[in-house]
């Protein structure tokens, strides 16, 4: 089976984009999957637009991408491993040898495969004694104004909050 992502150009996109993978994240994971978030843990197409900023991680100038991250309590590393395997193949990604290994013996469990146009899957695992693996997805990296837009607006919101927090005190 294979799951097309889209263009992934615009925010909308880009959610819907990540939307795609929760399900593939689901189906081959299973229940557990916690989103890495303060006020919930799973993860919506309206929490993200509400919630979640572009990121400027990108190499171009004014360029975003939206990411998600997840961790499982309750999954082997061999058993995410394979599901992360499996999951990279549906989405067409290039698994990165150079870094993935599977954990065995006294290394740390590290799966990662990336798409031609930049788009990135990592499963490993978690440094935190509470979570057991994580989940990490990027969306390959635009220049599309919505992108901007939505960071711009929280920018602007995340400001104006401090400001407030300064005028209380």
């Amino acid at each position: 089976m294979s799951v097309e992502l889209g263009p992934g150009e615009t925010r909308e996109e880009q959610i819907d984009e990540i939307g795609a993978v929760v399900g593939l994240l689901e189906s081959h994971i299973g229940d557990g999957l916690v989103l890495r978030a303060e006020s919930t843990d799973e993860w919506t197409p309206e929490y993200h637009a509400e919630h979640r900023r572009p990121t400027a991680d990108c190499p171009g100038e004014d360029q975003y991408r939206n990411e998600v991250f997840f961790y499982h309590r309750d999954i082997s590393f061999e058993d995410a491993y394979s599901a992360a395997e499996k999951i990279a193949d549906e989405l067409g990604f290039t698994p990165n040898d150079a870094v993935n290994d599977t954990g065995a013996g006294s290394s740390r469990m590290m799966f990662s495969a990336q798409s031609e146009d930049g788009r990135t899957f990592i499963v490993r695992e978690s440094a935190s004694e509470d979570e057991n693996v994580e989940v990490v997805y990027n969306t390959r990296c635009t220049d599309h104004e919505s992108n901007r837009e939505a960071r711009d607006e929280f920018m602007l919101k995340e400001r104006e909050e401090r400001q407030r927090e300064r005028d209380e005190q």
